[in-house]
């Protein structure tokens, strides 16, 4: 089971961000052969106007007789023959048409046939139509990098302090999944059972949002106690929440970025299936940003409440801030759950979820600038190179 909040990003960047023209239909009809034996074929025309192989579907259920399905070029030579005497059923299967737009036919031959059948052909999604969907992946990973330089050069924190976000992000992740995986179903579906539709989508959406809040800030806090170096300055309490947001960012950009690949060199019938979920997405607003602008939200988040978590443990003021930092990364995976749950990721604009979660960022920013500026001072004996919580003028 996906992360909720990862989910919606590959869906935003590899589903609702798709060609916004589906796979075209050429043709497509549905017959009868009877109720008595019949050997009359019927032939559908049908053109191609790309390079682009066209791909055919068909299902053919005789109780007696056979059948031929065959699809024919301009010169109505066969470039697919199917034939069945009883049941039939074939998706996806590319034509050969040696990239020559052009008039096809599509014959359905019965002999002395009772049954039904159903055909169609559709032109696919051309390689070329998707590869500016490159961009919101890439759009996410380079949000991923610019948030480690800044924080880089702004506060001198050491590389390592990164990787220590992204390993604690990892683990509390992990962990979420041992959860979900075997429990997640057995949950929702008791609640669906349970609650009216609008107290389950209430109740699901909030539990959803909690696992974050449960393991990925406890893992945190947890790792903090057991490692008070991480909390020991502001250079490296932020490093934490920047490596976290940033490996999360980074890796969902990856995969969106290897699942648009994987479209553009595979055969159309795998372009289809990866891109054939939204058919209006490309007429959003900025749609190639969508993808960006939710990891920016997802990294101020990521930061602002580790931030808040290992200030407290510097502090020696634990629970108040590790329920603030709950708070917040609940807040934005409630929002994801709700989306998930009721169903409306295809049905709205992405923007409508990226506002909902935008408030939860814009309170960020100032955690992350209160808890710099009021982050204690690392005592000289303890005090390392890159420790001073002052770097940069960030603190008054």
């Amino acid at each position: 089971m996906l992360r909720p909040r990862g989910f919606a990003s590959l869906v935003l960047a590899c589903g609702l961000l798709s060609p916004a023209v589906r796979a075209e239909v050429l043709v497509e009809k549905s017959g009868k052969f009877g109720p008595q034996p019949t050997s009359s074929a019927a032939e559908l025309e049908f053109e191609v106007r790309s390079n682009e192989s066209p791909v055919l579907s068909a299902t053919v259920t005789l109780q007696q007789g056979s059948a031929k399905v065959l699809v024919l070029d301009s010169e109505k030579k066969a470039l697919v023959e199917l034939t069945t005497a009883g049941k039939m059923q074939i998706a996806d299967q590319s034509v050969n048409t040696s990239g020559k737009p052009g008039h096809y036919y599509l014959r359905v031959v019965p002999e002395d046939a009772v049954g039904d059948w159903q055909v169609k052909v559709v032109d696919p999604i051309a390689a070329s139509e998707i590869r500016v969907f490159l961009l919101p992946a890439v759009g996410m990973m380079a949000v991923a990098l610019a948030a480690l330089v800044v924080w880089r050069l702004q506060s001198g924190a050491q590389w390592r302090w990164f990787w220590v976000g992204a390993g604690v992000w990892t683990v509390g992740v992990a962990m979420k999944f041992a959860f979900a995986i075997p429990l997640n179903g057995p949950i929702l579906r008791s609640l669906d059972y349970l609650l009216p539709r609008a107290g389950y989508l209430a109740v699901g959406s909030i539990y959803i949002g909690a696992l974050t809040g449960v393991f990925e800030i406890g893992v945190t806090l947890i790792a903090a106690l057991i490692w008070k170096a991480m909390a020991r300055d502001a250079t490296r309490g932020v490093a934490v929440g920047v490596g976290a947001g940033s490996f999360e960012a980074a890796l969902i950009g990856l995969a969106s970025l290897s699942a648009v690949v994987a479209a553009m060199v595979g055969p159309a019938p795998l372009r289809e299936s990866l891109f054939s979920s939204a058919s209006a997405a490309k007429s959003m607003t900025l749609f190639w940003l969508v993808g960006p602008v939710e990891r920016v939200i997802a990294i101020l988040c990521h930061t602002s409440s580790r931030a808040l978590v290992l200030w407290g443990v510097a502090r020696g003021r634990v629970w108040g801030p590790f329920a603030a930092a709950f708070l917040i990364m609940t807040a934005i995976d409630t929002v994801a759950g709700y989306s998930h749950l009721a169903g409306v990721l295809s049905k709205i604009s992405a923007w409508w979820i990226e506002l909902a979660i935008a408030p939860a960022a814009i309170v960020s920013i100032p955690i992350i600038l209160w808890c710099v500026r009021h982050w204690p001072v690392p005592s000289p004996d303890t005090a390392s190179p890159d420790a001073a919580s002052t770097d940069k003028g960030l603190a008054p």
